[in-house]
């Protein structure tokens, strides 16, 4: 677990990965470490710590902005793997709503591979 400080313009961001998370927000980093001693693994993008988190730091919490997913592609090296908005469905529809989405959006995925949902 990294603390870093809040980002210009941001109040908190919280961003994970597989065992590993950032918490950049004006907060003491003891108070993370107490906060997600529990889980912390799972406590870091929980319900729980990021509402105390938006607490903290005086702000209402929203939700999730961008969820990335890809399988192990042996075949391309990551540096030449470009983001690709992708439907819900998993074909490539760039600016459609995926199906239930009346917000705009839609998932994306590292090409050839399919958002997982």
């Amino acid at each position: 677990m990294t603390v870093l400080p809040a980002p210009l313009g941001a109040r908190a961001v919280v961003v994970g990965g597989t065992a590993w998370h950032v918490v950049a927000a004006d907060v003491d980093p003891e108070w993370v470490a107490h906060q997600v001693a529990p889980d912390p693994i799972g406590a870091p993008l929980g319900a729980r710590f990021l509402a105390a988190l938006a607490d903290e730091v005086g702000a209402e919490p929203g939700s999730l902005d961008v969820v990335l997913v890809a399988s192990p592609r042996s075949d391309v090296p990551a540096r030449d793997m470009s983001l690709t908005e992708m439907s819900a469905s998993g074909t490539s529809h760039p600016g459609s709503a995926g199906p239930g989405r009346t917000d705009g959006t839609s998932a994306c995925g590292l090409p050839p591979t399919p958002p997982v949902c």
